[in-house]
């Protein structure tokens, strides 16, 4: 009797310890997947986040370039107007 009880217990503890190691496996699978998908977040974020900077610093200097070359070009327009307002306005007072 003691024999079959003995045989009882321990496949009663075998039975209980290997239920608390699947549960712990399952708890640690699921705190595992659970960093990925974490992880995972915070590189998508980093990466939108890095991506929006990028678009937005590109915008920024094509704004400033096309406002250079509007300044420019508007300072080369004026430049000419005046010149040649005063070679018109020179020849009309030589005639």
């Amino acid at each position: 009797m003691s024999i079959s009880l003995s045989i009882f217990l321990y496949v009663c503890v075998y039975a209980f310890v290997f239920r608390a190691v699947i549960v712990v496996e399952i708890v640690v699978l699921v705190l595992i997947v659970g960093l990925l998908v974490v992880l995972v977040v915070v590189v998508v974020v980093v990466v939108v986040v890095e991506v929006a900077v990028v678009v937005i610093v590109v915008v920024v200097l094509i704004v400033v370039v096309v406002v250079v070359v509007v300044v420019v070009l508007v300072n080369i327009y004026v430049h000419n107007f005046r010149r040649c307002r005063g070679k018109f306005v020179k020849a009309m007072r030589g005639v």
